[in-house]
């Protein structure tokens, strides 16, 4: 079987007298990263920084420059004055190290975190700099992530996916990340295909993976769909960490039909080799409660991690 970083395998699954292609992925043994980092996306990208985002009176601190530039604004450093002087379409940003006055084009805003240094890095308020340039914010506490809206905005798309007896997991969708894998999942949400599914397999600090299978066990047909991610050559960079959906899948690349998992603690070996295409939203303790649910195995059906008892989705609703 093919192996990829982190002890993930990809394999086919089996069953009584055929072999179907399953779309499962496996975990042997392996420390996953702990849910205490922040995350910040945007436009469905994950950024990454030389110094961990922070939160520092409620509000979650990030290096300047790297937010600065990734929305597209320049920014100067003034050593002498500790000015971050930042520019964007007509808008100019005007902060100083400890003081909580940020001035918008010369319009005072007071700031509840103060921009600091914090190990030779300068740390600014995510929100109040997003939102200054015209970016929408959001913040999802289950998953301690960020995520910012700048152009992507008109490109997003909102899903709801119902558990019976769970709740509601609501999801943001990245069209300009994988347009073929939310088309796709948008499709078969719209087609009814999803309702009466379960979740099938289940790790607990891990993922939860699901979109395959009823309760009878009888599999769903759906068409294979093309592998947006970087070993594919598509180039993907929403990052597997904790709440994020993406696309379950056997050895070949291409393979991936109606399959997901949303990803329950951060596995970002996985980044590269899956379809990531969304986050979840609201309802991370839904996923919670589904990864902590006591599993077995079919073995005629080549099925482990089986919820004990049935985990089922109501619907799949895109809004």
């Amino acid at each position: 079987m093919p192996t990829q970083g982190g002890g993930m395998e990809i394999f086919m699954k089996k069953s009584v007298g055929a072999v179907l292609a399953a779309c499962i992925i496996t975990a042997a043994s392996t420390a996953f990263a702990g849910s205490e980092e922040i995350t910040v996306i945007l436009d469905g990208s994950t950024l990454s920084f030389d110094v961990e985002p922070q939160i520092i009176n409620e509000r979650t601190m990030v290096p300047l420059r790297t937010i600065f530039e990734s929305i597209g604004a320049e920014v100067e450093w003034d050593e002498q004055t500790r000015t971050i002087t930042s520019k964007k379409d007509g808008t100019t940003v005007e902060m100083e190290i400890d003081s909580y006055d940020m001035y918008i084009n010369g319009e005072a805003v007071t700031l509840e975190a103060a921009p600091t240094i914090i190990d030779s890095r300068t740390l600014v308020p995510v929100r109040a700099v997003a939102e200054s340039f015209g970016a929408d914010v959001s913040w999802e506490d289950g998953s301690r992530t960020v995520i910012i809206l700048n152009d992507a905005k008109d490109s997003v798309v909102n899903a709801v996916i119902d558990v019976e007896d769970y709740g509601e997991i609501q999801l943001m969708l990245f069209e300009n990340t994988a347009p073929k894998t939310v088309a796709n999942f948008k499709q078969l949400a719209n087609s009814g295909f999803y309702s009466g599914l379960i979740f099938h397999r289940v790790i607990n600090g891990f993922m939860i993976q699901g979109g395959g299978y009823d309760i009878g066990f009888n599999e769903g047909e759906a068409s294979a769909i093309q592998g947006e991610f970087s070993s594919n050559g598509i180039e993907n960079n929403l990052s597997h960490t904790r709440g994020v959906i993406s696309m379950a899948r056997t050895s070949e690349p291409d393979s991936a039909t109606s399959q997901f998992f949303i990803v329950h603690e951060d596995s970002q070996y996985l980044d590269g080799e899956y379809a990531a295409f969304g986050i979840v939203t609201d309802g991370m303790e839904v996923v919670d409660k589904i990864a902590e649910t006591s599993t077995g195995s079919l073995p005629s059906l080549g099925l482990t991690n089986l919820p004990t008892n049935p985990i089922k989705i109501s619907s799949v609703t895109i809004k």
